[in-house]
């Protein structure tokens, strides 16, 4: 009966460790903008992380804790993010490049990659050219739009319930995304 009830106690104990240990392990990439190449760069992951902090040579810190970081080899990586955080944020640097923040990205189940894939370094000698943010900003509009006209309803649902899970960590953030749906509903009128 005592070896029965110690052999309990170290299941019970390995099982609540191993869960308070679990991650999600998420694939990316992060290539030039301009080649499309991969390159090496420095990720490091957050959670939550809700603002830049502190510029360090090359890479900025963020006012979260910092779950992971890694060095990516041919452009791709691989973050590990605790599986009871429902948010992370990734920063990427890399020399001769703009260090680049994504924030609020989903905490999905392992093998879910990271948002966007691959992720576009801008060079520093490369100028960032007008028309090229005003076409990625039409493209996002555009996606965003096809994806509403497929079920309103449950669009503006996901969207909701999303900017929900921001406001947890970030009110300011969250009023920005909760506004998506009307500006993505105004942007594509019924056709």
């Amino acid at each position: 009966m005592g070896i029965r009830i110690v052999a309990f106690t170290g299941l019970v104990a390995f099982s609540c460790a191993h869960s308070a240990n679990a991650q999600n392990w998420h694939p990316g990439s992060v290539v030039d903008r301009t080649s499309n190449a991969g390159i090496e760069a420095e990720v490091s992951a957050w959670s939550p992380a809700t603002k830049w902090v502190k510029d360090a040579n090359p890479c900025p810190l963020l006012d979260g804790e910092l779950v992971d970081s890694t060095q990516s080899t041919g452009g791709e990586f691989q973050v590990g993010i605790p599986s009871d955080r429902s948010l992370y944020s990734v920063v990427y640097c890399s020399n001769d490049y703009h260090p680049a923040i994504m924030i609020h990205l989903r905490n999905g189940p392992s093998g879910s990659p990271t948002s966007p894939r691959p992720m576009r370094l801008q060079g520093i000698s490369n100028d960032v050219v007008a028309i090229d943010a005003t076409d990625l900003a039409i493209f996002a509009l555009n996606q965003l739009a096809y994806l509403r006209s497929i079920d309103p309803e449950s669009f503006d649902s996901a969207m909701g319930d999303y900017a929900e899970l921001i406001a947890e960590i970030d009110g300011t953030s969250a009023e920005a995304f909760s506004s998506l749906s009307a500006v993505v509903a105004s942007w594509a009128t019924e056709f």
